[in-house]
């Protein structure tokens, strides 16, 4: 439990420190098995499980058009949200191919309207978040900041 405290009062410290930059991005590493809300109950945020909210909207949408509205979709979802603090969990869907989104990108934009914090649960290698390994179809990688890593 000590952990957990001493990690809530690095995230309340970080997230103050962002309040004052353009983009407002931060990664959490978590290699944890406990449930990120305990992590956030003390913080006034939102998590938000991507792979539900795009899945269950791209349903009824034609295939051609699903990469156009999926970055609606999380941009909408992010700027309505009324809490200034949104944390991004469970985005894997992002990674489709399909979908011709780069995650980390999109979430680095929109972190200009509100502080995101995104759960990444895959390798960090030399300043690099890696999503799956090279020869696979949904790889991406994206470079990152220091002042951008919350590590746990």
């Amino acid at each position: 439990m000590e952990d957990i405290e001493w990690l809530v009062k690095m995230l309340e410290e970080k997230i103050e420190e962002k309040n004052l930059d353009y983009n407002r991005f931060m990664v959490l590493l978590w290699n944890n098995n406990t449930e990120i809300k305990h992590l956030f109950e003390e913080i006034d945020s939102s998590i938000l499980n991507i792979n539900v909210i795009v899945s269950e909207q791209l349903l009824d949408i034609p295939s051609k058009l699903q990469a156009i509205k999926t970055q609606q979709i999380i941009t909408e979802v992010i700027r309505n949200n009324p809490q200034k603090v949104i944390v991004i969990d469970n985005f894997e869907i992002l990674f489709s191919p399909i979908l011709k989104v780069k995650p980390i990108e999109l979430f680095r934009e929109l972190s200009r309207y509100k502080t995101i914090i995104v759960i990444w649960r895959y390798s960090y290698e030399n300043n690099r978040l890696v999503y799956a390994v090279p020869e696979h179809i949904e790889y991406q990688e994206a470079q990152i900041n220091k002042n951008e890593m919350i590590i746990n």
